[in-house]
C-alpha cells in the first residue's frame, strides 16, 4: 500500500466512499453523502492515485498529488451541498488495498461505492473491483448500480423496496439486522426471501404439472413460510415485512436475482461469510453470485460486522474452592461439566486461621504442601484425556470468603464454583456461610453446588 495524505481531522465513525471521479463513482458518492447526513456521520471521501514509482503516464509525483488533491476537494465541495460533513483522504497505491486496510484500522460504519467506471485514475472501479472490496472489508458494503431509488429514498422519503436473502444462518441474521438499521434511516418496504433447492420436496422444479395443486407441496411451502416469518419477525421487531419461499432446480443466487427483478427491488441485501482460498471449495458463494449477477443495488453484509444484541460469554476458566468436604469436592465434578469443551480449572483451598493465629502473607509460606497434595488427589484420573488444565493452590487466611474472591480476580477466571451446605434462615445467620459471603462480595459469577442428600 502507498502513502496516505489526509486533509482534516482523525475520522470518527463514518461512511467511507472510494472514488475515481467517474460518473458511476459520482452517483455513488451522492448516495453516500445523503446516507451519511441521514445517519449523522461524516463522509470520508477517499481517492487512490497512481503510484509514481510504477506510473509511466505521470512520472512527477508533485503533479499527480496536485491534480488528485484538486479533484478530491472539488468533489468534496460538490457533495457538501447534500448536507454531509465531508473529509478527504488521498492515497498513492492500489485502491482495493487502501479501502480494505482503511476499514480494518478506522471506525468505518459502511462502504459505499459504484460498480464500474473509468475516471481520473483511468483504471480503478473497473471489472469486479467493487465485488472484491465487498468480499474483503469487515463492514457492510453498498454497491450502487441504480442510484435513482436510493436517492428518492434518502431525499424524498419514498419507501425503499428492499429484498433480503434469508437462509436461517447467522449470516442471514447479520443481513436482517442491517435491514433493521436501514429502516431507521428512512422508510423501507421489506421482503425476505428464502430460496432453496428443493431436493427433498414432494415437487421439484422442472417437472411437468402444476405443483400448487399438490397438497403435500402446499403443506411444505406453508411450513417453510411459517418458519421464515418467525425468524424474520423476531429479528426485525416491528419493521413491516413480507416473507417469500421459493424453490429452484438451479442456482440459488440466480433465482434470488430473478425475484428481485420481478419485484423491482431498489436494494438487495445479502449476508456473506467472505470465504477465501480453499474455503471457496465448500460450494458456490450466494453473496458473490448476487454481487456478480444483479443489475440492481446490493448491500453485502459480512459476518464480521454482526454484533448480536444478546451474546453468550464463554466459560474458559473456573476457580473451584473446596474445604475437602464431600460437597466441597463435588464442585470439581460440576466444573468439569462446565468445561466440557476444554479450559482451565484452578483448584483452591483456604485453611481458616483462628483468632489467635497470625495471618501468613502471600509472599511468605502461605501454602501447605500437604494440602496441595490433597488437592492433587482430587483430580480424577479418568478425565486426564480431556483438554482441561488443572492448577493447585492452598493458603491460610482469616477470611476464607475474601481469599476466594481475591484469588478469583487475581486469576481472572470466568466462574467460581463451590459447594454450599444449603443452610437457610436462622441456621445460616448463626453458622455463617462462606458460599453466601462469596455470593455477596464476588464480582465474578458464582456457581453454588448444593448439598446432595444421600
Amino acid at each position: 500500500m502507498g502513502v496516505s495524505v489526509t486533509a482534516g481531522r482523525t475520522f470518527a465513525m463514518h461512511v467511507l466512499c472510494p472514488t475515481d471521479f467517474s460518473e458511476s463513482a459520482q452517483r455513488a458518492a451522492e448516495v453516500a453523502a445523503l446516507l451519511a447526513a441521514r445517519m449523522k456521520m461524516p463522509l470520508k471521501l477517499q481517492h487512490s492515485a497512481p503510484d509514481a514509482v510504477v506510473s509511466v503516464e505521470m512520472p512527477v509525483i508533485s503533479q499527480i498529488e496536485e491534480r488528485a488533491k484538486a479533484a478530491l476537494e472539488e468533489e468534496a465541495a460538490r457533495l457538501r451541498a447534500y448536507g454531509a460533513e465531508v473529509e478527504t483522504d488521498l492515497h498513492f497505491g492500489r485502491a482495493v488495498d487502501d479501502v480494505v486496510h482503511g476499514t480494518h484500522r478506522e471506525n468505518t460504519r459502511m462502504v459505499v461505492l459504484g460498480s464500474a467506471g473509468r475516471g481520473l485514475a483511468g483504471r480503478w472501479l473497473t471489472g469486479n473491483v467493487a465485488e472484491r472490496v465487498a468480499e474483503a472489508v469487515p463492514v457492510p458494503t453498498l454497491v450502487v448500480r441504480q442510484p435513482a431509488p436510493l436517492m428518492k429514498w434518502l431525499q424524498e422519503g419514498a419507501p425503499l423496496k428492499v429484498l433480503c436473502g434469508v437462509d436461517f444462518s447467522i449470516t442471514a441474521d447479520a443481513a436482517l439486522l442491517a435491514v433493521k438499521s436501514l429502516a431507521k434511516v428512512a422508510p423501507c418496504e421489506v421482503d425476505a426471501a428464502f430460496i432453496e433447492w428443493p431436493h427433498d420436496w414432494p415437487w421439484q422444479g422442472g417437472e411437468e404439472g402444476n405443483p400448487e395443486g399438490d397438497a403435500e407441496w402446499k403443506e411444505t411451502m406453508e411450513s417453510h413460510q411459517r418458519d421464515l416469518w418467525e425468524r424474520v419477525g423476531g429479528l426485525l421487531e416491528g419493521v413491516p415485512v413480507r416473507a417469500h419461499v421459493r424453490g429452484t432446480g438451479g442456482r440459488l443466487d440466480y433465482e434470488f436475482v430473478r425475484l428481485a427483478e420481478e419485484m423491482a427491488s431498489g436494494l438487495l441485501v445479502v449476508g456473506a461469510h467472505q470465504w477465501h482460498g480453499l474455503q471457496r471449495l465448500r460450494g458456490p458463494s450466494f453473496s458473490r453470485g448476487v454481487l456478480g449477477q444483479a443489475a440492481r443495488n446490493v448491500l453485502c453484509v459480512p459476518l464480521a460486522s454482526y454484533t448480536p444484541e444478546f451474546s453468550v460469554s464463554p466459560v474458559r476458566s473456573v476457580l473451584v474452592a473446596t474445604d475437602f468436604s464431600a460437597n466441597g469436592n463435588a464442585a470439581l465434578r460440576v466444573a468439569y461439566g462446565v468445561l466440557e469443551n476444554g479450559g482451565s480449572i484452578h483448584l483452591f483451598h483456604v485453611a481458616p486461621l483462628g483468632k489467635g493465629d497470625v495471618a501468613i502473607l502471600e509472599n511468605g509460606s502461605s501454602h501447605s504442601e500437604a494440602e496441595e497434595a490433597r488437592l492433587l488427589a482430587l483430580v480424577p484420573k479418568e478425565l486426564a484425556s480431556r483438554q482441561v488444565k488443572v492448577g493447585l493452590k492452598a493458603v491460610h487466611r482469616h477470611d476464607v470468603a475474601a481469599a476466594i474472591c481475591e484469588e478469583a480476580e487475581r486469576r481472572r477466571v470466568d466462574l467460581i464454583c463451590m459447594g454450599t451446605r444449603g443452610h437457610t434462615g436462622v441456621v445460616a445467620a448463626v453458622l455463617g456461610s462462606v458460599a453466601q459471603a462469596v455470593l455477596a462480595h464476588s464480582r465474578i459469577p458464582v456457581l453454588a453446588v448444593p448439598a446432595v442428600e444421600r
